[in-house]
This record gives structure tokens, sequence and C-alpha cells, in this order.
């Protein structure tokens, strides 16, 4: 029973309107979308998102004649992304804010909270291009367990840092002002 579709892609897609038509956007590219419209322009934007390259599933279809206007955007799946440096699987994959196009790999234990809201993916390849732009393969959708544990491993070290501040003013002798 049920319906399995069957390709060499990995993502579900939908067609979203780009901002300015004349912008030169290309499959793997990060793009912002603000008021349901893309940009590479990622400043501000509501969601952080990558163009897909070939969809398995696409929906939103454009009115004919229109698609000029639009670009497949990568919802969830697997889809090549277009990375700055050295990336390594496991890495979140956070946007440059470079307006370009481009993310870089993070490893989850040294994302700082302003990365959070700039997250794009997971890297699932590796790539050893230390000072230029390729492509990795991303796992994209929702993140909730992702992100829960880069919470959950940042409070972890301010909690450490916390007892390790407190032992330094037990050892200077300053008790009381480490127990407030």
């Amino acid at each position: 029973g049920g319906v399995t579709y069957k390709s060499g892609s990995g993502d579900y897609a939908e067609w979203l309107e780009r901002e300015d038509i004349t912008e030169i956007i290309e499959p793997g590219d990060v793009v912002g979308v603000k008021g349901g419209k893309i940009s590479k322009n990622t400043e501000d934007a509501e969601l952080l998102m990558i163009i897909s390259v070939d969809p398995i599933v696409l929906g939103n279809t454009p009115e004919e004649g229109k698609e000029a206007n639009y670009e497949k955007v990568a919802f969830m799946g697997q889809v090549p992304v277009r990375t700055y440096g050295r990336v390594r699987k496991g890495d979140i994959l956070v946007a440059t804010g470079g307006n370009n196009g481009e993310a870089i790999g993070v490893d989850a234990s040294d994302i700082t909270p302003d990365q959070l809201n700039k997250v794009v993916g997971v890297a699932w390849s590796d790539s050893y291009n230390d000072n230029g732009v390729s492509y990795v393969k991303a796992s994209v959708g929702l993140k909730t367990r992702d992100v829960s544990e880069i919470l959950i491993k940042q409070e972890n070290r301010l909690l450490n840092l916390e007892e390790e501040l407190y032992s330094i003013k037990r050892f200077l002798g300053l008790d009381a002002e480490a127990k407030k």
C-alpha cells in the first residue's frame, strides 16, 4: 500500500517569488525570506533557506509564464549549499551575513547565540577548502532537536563557568560575595 517516489534528488521544495527579479540567485544559494519573497539579502529575514537544485517534490507552482520571477526553495530534505571555508560533517551551517548566498560551518559547541537565528541546516558532507567557496550536502528542515542540543551545551558551559567563578572567589576569601 501507499505511494513511493524514487529519485536521485533529496528535497521537498516550493516556488517562492523573488524580491528583485534581476538579482542573480543560483541553486545552492542561501536566501532570506521576507514577507514570502526571497533575496540573497539575509539581514532581518524571517527565515533563511537554500535554493534547491532538483527537488523530488515541488509545490506552489507559479502562473504559467511567470516562472522567471520565482525560485525553487528547499523546505525539507537534503540539498547542496554554497559554503565558504572548511566545513565538517555535523557542523551547523550558518549564513555568513554577507548577502552573498554563502554559509559557513560552525561546530555545535562553538555556535554563539547570535548565530542561532542564522542557521540554514546541518552539514552531511565535508569541505576542505579553507579559503574558498565549495558545496556541501546539507540537511534542511525543522531542527528543533539540534537547536535544543546547542542550548543545552551552552547552558552547561555557563553553569561550569559559574562554578569556576565561585571556586575562585572562595579561594580568594570572597565566600560571602560568592554565595550571592
